[in-house]
């Protein structure tokens, strides 16, 4: 472990101990060398380095979304604070507090559930909806208040999975009555909605990306999940699972962002809304914590632009 986080390092200063390795790309420098621009992570958030030496053993040795050791200079560039590495391997079993390297939910993961069942008790009436909660509950509880939400785009933490669908639900309710929605069929889509991600990701930090998660996704891997929890539900309904089906397939909007399917009912579209909303809001969120000054962040691949931070005279 660490003896300090990567937020409380100053310029100058030399960091060692295990820390998330969230990011790692081979670029090639302009004189024609390799070199690998690296992520790191810990409860405090990330930091950025670069590895000019040693580049094929890193390769192969150290792998994104898994625990390195690391040891490392502070310096600044750009008026930003980076890493200049100095050793880096793959860490040795047991040897990192998991707990101390992954940023965690606002709230306890008990207390979100607790929020979530409250929701489905107050919403959803229909008996066939009710059972297919429970029974996702009695499979999937366990692992669903200890999953992250994604590998690395917005909540990838312990608990961001339950953070998320939680926030995807509330938001969903809060659409105007005006609208005719189907609220129950709401409800259900904004939990199950990323229950393929259970399958999609796993390993020591949760954050690894299974065989089959590589080769399927998550939401055709949520599709098989929901249509074998609905098999067990006699009379279920068959439009209404295809209604719910439908919510899954086509959340993510469009062809481009993973959807086998386009939102073709109004549901679909608030569900989709909802999910993009708070994604893209915890991305915002995220952005802003790690901002060290000015009035703009650096530039964002996940969404595309700089922001505004706020932080100027």
């Amino acid at each position: 472990m660490a003896d300090k986080f990567l937020r409380d390092h100053k310029e100058g200063e030399t960091v060692e101990g295990c820390f998330f390795l969230k990011g790692k790309r081979t670029r090639t420098a302009k004189n024609g060398k390799d070199y690998l621009d690296l992520v790191f992570e810990d409860k405090s958030g990330e930091l950025g380095g670069k590895a000019w030496d040693d580049v094929p053993r890193l390769q192969k040795e150290v792998q994104e979304g898994r625990v390195v050791h690391l040891k490392a200079q502070v310096e600044i560039y750009n008026e930003k604070r980076q890493l200049r590495i100095l050793a880096l391997r793959a860490a040795f079993p047991d040897e990192a507090d998991l707990s101390s390297l992954q940023p965690g939910a606002d709230e306890a993961p008990e207390v979100m559930w607790g929020k979530v069942e409250r929701i489905v008790a107050g919403e959803v009436k229909n008996p066939s909806f009710q059972t297919l909660f429970r029974k996702s509950a009695e499979l999937y509880k366990a692992r669903i208040l200890q999953a992250a939400g994604a590998k690395k785009v917005h909540h990838s933490y312990a608990g961001g999975w339950l953070e998320h669908t939680l926030g995807v639900m509330e938001t969903v309710l809060s659409f105007p009555s005006r609208y005719g929605l189907d609220r129950e069929l709401l409800v259900m889509g904004a939990f199950l909605h990323d229950l393929g991600k259970l399958e999609e990701m796993g390993g020591e930090t949760g954050r690894e990306e299974t065989e089959v998660g590589f080769l399927l996704g998550h939401t055709l891997l949520g599709l098989r999940m929901v249509q074998d929890l609905i098999a067990q539900i006699p009379d279920f309904g068959k439009k209404k699972e295809t209604a719910l089906l439908h919510l899954i397939s086509s959340h993510h909007g469009t062809h481009e962002f993973g959807a086998p399917q386009l939102p073709l009912t109004k549901e679909a579209l608030a569900l989709h809304l909802a999910d993009y909303l708070d994604s893209q809001v915890k991305i915002f969120d995220d952005i802003k914590q790690k901002g060290e000054g000015g009035i703009s962040s650096e530039y964002d691949g996940r969404i595309g632009r700089r922001i505004y931070l706020g932080n100027g005279e």
